[in-house]
């Protein structure tokens, strides 16, 4: 994920950074206040652009149609022993005003203070230190605006996330430091209803980040950039509900969208040649002095037909999109499905791109004669087939099989010879397999049961991403093709096995025992360094991490002494299994501790629930 092909939108807002296309996720968003999240597996690029090679995924908060008056909640957590303590505050307001022509209204703000995990982290040097107070600190400061009428939607975001750490890539510093991502997005739409069945859609947006934000001129990853984008779009959405000819129901959705983004360096005085870098100047490569700006621009437009039949339904669509940069990306996709008593069926073929971040355009090696090396955006294809059956309305079983192939991988790299670092297109990877899930659900309990599986199948061609067979590793090998010093079946810091399980039960009226269980097999990582006499790197050594299994159990009481306040309690990691996130590509960074076992109270207070219960006309399900 930390190469940036997955989407994650917010209330419909892009939230990856510009620069390296990622997105940190630890305690930044307001869950509290999430109404749901949609996850779009697979390519999704055809709609959604050039971060959605993968996945999407869209976090959606409470809103006017589905909260009215306030919301607050608040939480705390503390590790074994009282220590690392977390605490966190929500508050939210949401209504809609009839007497003021149904105006919608939703003010949100999440706050607080946790740390990622009491275990010890150890650096490639040997440094250790336990991951408690500042040396693993986040603090999230989420604000969230949204106004609504009568077709016209507004909507604005303050991110002010940030995090205390001492960790950086192979190293860690001596104190901690302060590690920031702002954003500021603001969006303005309006669903326009033409005729019956005729939705146009104008949407403006602007978005302000600065992530990876160090201020200290002298930490090694000062960092100081910000990047602005304007971006518009235009959508066409036609439904034909009578049908045409033996089509039941047909959409065409088509749109075009552009967009101009800018970025600068904060302080040009202070500018090196490592992450503070300038900005690449592509027609004059030689010139490094003075580039403190540079300017993109995107057009793209996008084309998707849904149409159903007694037969199944058939959707068909691609996007085509120039950037001023890295050049063109055309990417079909194709699905079909079709239900057939208790079974249905799923086949789909798709491509998507990842279009390069600023400073995959930006830190790039050069040619012989001087010339960059141009990174041009990825392309993936994906061929998926599924197949489900229903039991008795209860349970419903799916099997899933899938390929996936990334052709001209953008990827990190750090040269040995010239001790030069940047990211430039490799030859090819992938993955194949299965995943099995399980979904039971009643009135009074519910448990989803999931394996998956995967295998490279020789796929891979990135060094950065291999397993070798034993170290020291021979630095020089840029493309694997099929050498027998690298394992052709795994991924660095990828499970080949995992298994998932969650659920929960009502043990008597408002009362729910709830549970969640994660195993990962065995994963590959770079876990140790072997050091020279002079105290410096001399080759990272491979390790197989053991497999770890994490448990967590919560109850939760409903409408505890009055409508609308409920408590949560729980335990995070039963068995406080001191397992760790091992590094997915040879980047030098040591694994880094998971979180260990934390104790968990919640308390929330929600008029929604109030006005639910006196409304005699709204059903159980609703409420």
């Amino acid at each position: 994920s930390n190469d940036g092909r997955h989407l994650v939108l917010v209330d419909g807002q892009e939230f990856n950074e510009p620069f390296y296309t990622n997105v940190r996720m630890n305690e930044r968003f307001p869950i509290d206040q999430v109404e749901r999240i949609e996850i779009i597996r697979g390519p999704g690029s055809a709609i959604y652009g050039g971060y959605a090679e993968l996945a999407v995924i869209n976090i959606v908060t409470r809103s006017a149609a589905n909260q009215k008056g306030f919301m607050a909640s608040t939480s705390l957590g503390w590790f074994d022993g009282g220590s690392g303590r977390r605490t966190m505050l929500n508050l939210s307001y949401a209504n809609t005003f009839a007497k003021l022509a149904g105006l919608e209204t939703s003010l949100a703000l999440y706050t607080g203070q946790a740390h990622q995990s009491a275990a010890i982290y150890r650096d490639q040097y040997g440094v250790q230190y336990r991951m408690l107070r500042e040396n693993s600190q986040q603090e999230p400061l989420f604000v969230n605006v949204g106004l609504g009428l009568q077709g016209l939607k507004l909507r604005f975001i303050y991110d002010g996330y940030q995090t205390y750490l001492r960790d950086m890539l192979d190293s860690s510093s001596e104190a901690p430091r302060r590690l920031q991502d702002r954003g500021t997005y603001a969006e303005a739409l309006y669903e326009w209803t033409v005729v019956p069945g005729l939705v146009v859609t104008p949407r403006i947006s602007f978005k302000r980040q600065q992530p990876w934000r160090v201020t200290e001129p002298t930490a090694l990853d000062y960092y100081m950039k910000t990047s602005d984008r304007t971006l518009g779009n235009l959508t066409l959405a036609y439904n034909v509900a009578e049908g045409v000819g033996p089509l039941s129901d047909l959409t065409v959705l088509v749109g075009v969208e552009a967009y101009q983004r800018r970025a600068r360096l904060d302080a040009p005085a202070a500018c090196d040649t490592s992450f503070q870098c300038p900005f690449l100047d592509v027609d004059n490569p030689s010139n490094t002095d003075g580039k403190t700006r540079v300017s993109y621009r995107n057009i793209a437009v996008f084309l998707q037909a849904l149409a159903v039949s007694e037969y199944g339904s058939l959707t068909l669509g691609g996007r085509a999109e120039k950037h001023s940069t890295a050049g063109s990306s055309v990417v079909p996709r194709a699905a079909y499905t079709l239900a057939f008593g208790g079974l249905h069926g799923k086949l789909m073929a798709s491509q998507a791109f990842r279009a390069p971040g600023i400073e995959n355009i930006n830190m790039v090696p050069t040619s012989v004669n001087g010339r960059p090396v141009e990174t041009k955006p990825e392309k993936t294809t994906v061929y998926e087939a599924e197949l489900g059956y229903k039991l008795n309305n209860l349970a419903i079983v799916t099997v899933n099989a899938f390929d996936i192939t990334i052709r001209d991988p953008i990827s990190y790299y750090y040269d040995t010879a010239t001790e030069s670092e940047g990211y430039k297109n490799f030859s090819k990877t992938g993955s194949r397999g299965a995943e099995l899930e399980l979904r039971v659900r009643d009135t009074h309990g519910f448990v989803t049961l999931g394996y998956s599986y995967y295998n490279t199948a020789g796929k891979n061609e990135v060094p950065q991403y291999a397993v070798p067979v034993a170290t020291p590793v021979d630095p020089d090998v840029s493309d694997l093709g099929q050498s027998d010093r690298y394992r052709q079946n795994v991924l660095l810091g990828f499970p080949q096995h995992k298994v998932t399980a969650y659920g929960g039960v009502e043990l008597w009226s408002d009362v729910w025992f709830s549970g969640s269980l994660l195993y990962l097999s065995k994963r590959y990582g770079f876990n140790s360094a072997t050091l020279t006499d002079a105290g410096e790197i001399d080759h990272f050594n491979i390790e197989a991490e053991a497999p770890a299994t994490v448990a967590s159990v919560f109850m939760s009481l409903k409408n505890l002494g009055m409508t609308g306040m409920h408590l949560m309690a729980g335990v995070h990691n039963v068995a406080d299994a001191r397992w760790r996130y091992v590094e997915a590509y040879d980047g030098g960074h040591a694994p880094t501790p998971a979180p260990t076992r934390q104790y968990f109270v919640r308390l929330t207070i929600d008029e929604s629930a109030r006005d639910a219960s006196a409304d005699p006309g709204m059903s159980a399900s609703d409420r």
